[in-house]
């Protein structure tokens, strides 16, 4: 036995055990479609790295907040309650007359909505293009 056979890798050992992982890859629906698990799993990856990453841009602290005024026509004398309750700044007041408060988001974080969808979109059509384009109907 010389020591390229000992570092060589036996092929039949990997099929087998490529097959024995991917027993449970598709998911197969009763119309003949066929889901590709391991792909909407990356894409679910994908996605909590994307709010991870907008959190982490964010310092993991949403500092904003908006009273409005249910009539700005005139002065009605309403108040909002303050979600940031907190005693030493801006925060330490129980009611908020109507305005902005706190730094507002930028479009970073208003992506928070979009880009999810926009994954599962991309994923989705890579699941019928790389594996139900060709099904028969």
């Amino acid at each position: 036995m010389t020591s390229e056979d000992s570092d060589s890798i036996d092929m039949t050992q990997v099929k087998d055990a490529y097959k024995k992982v991917s027993q449970k890859r598709f998911k197969h629906y009763s119309n003949g479609y066929k889901g590709d698990r391991w792909l909407f799993q990356l894409t679910m990856f994908l996605i909590f790295g994307w709010l991870f990453f907008v959190a982490h841009a964010h310092d993991y602290k949403l500092d904003y907040y908006e009273c409005i005024d249910p009539n700005p026509y005139y002065e009605s004398g309403t108040t909002c309650k303050n979600p940031f309750y907190e005693p030493v700044t801006w925060k330490n007041q129980e009611s908020l007359p109507p305005g902005n408060y706190g730094t507002k988001p930028g479009p970073l974080f208003q992506s928070v909505f979009y880009v999810p969808i926009l994954f599962l979109a991309i994923s989705a059509l890579a699941n019928h293009l790389i594996h139900n384009r060709r099904r028969r109907e």
